[in-house]
């Protein structure tokens, strides 16, 4: 048999088994959203403390709880008397508006 034919048979598989392979990748994925579809449990805001430590607040059924997290350990600080509505972001704080100063080098209100 010729060598190009047996190339083109093993090219042929190769596609058909990276094909499969996406597909089942493809599936699972979509199924990761399906077994955790709820509105019991949402995470708000994360803060980074450092590398290896953060805190997050979380909204669990109707209380808001924050938490910190490190490679270690997963600890329940408090919760926090917040109504939830109230933690919508009202004005566009982002890291550059932090630092814009007014005339007198004082920061406008």
């Amino acid at each position: 048999m010729s060598y190009g034919l047996e190339i083109i048979k093993v090219l042929i598989t190769l596609v058909a088994i990276l094909g499969l392979f996406y597909l089942v990748i493809k599936f699972l994925q979509g199924k990761k959203g399906l077994l955790n579809q709820t509105d019991q449990i949402k995470v708000l805001e994360r803060c980074y403390l450092n590398s290896n430590q953060m805190l997050y607040l979380i909204k669990v059924v109707d209380q808001v709880w924050l938490v910190s997290s490190s490679k270690e350990e997963l600890e329940f600080i408090k919760e926090v008397d917040l109504a939830v509505d109230s933690l919508a972001v009202k004005e566009d704080v982002g890291l550059l508006n932090l630092f814009k100063k007014g005339k007198d080098g004082v920061n406008e209100e």
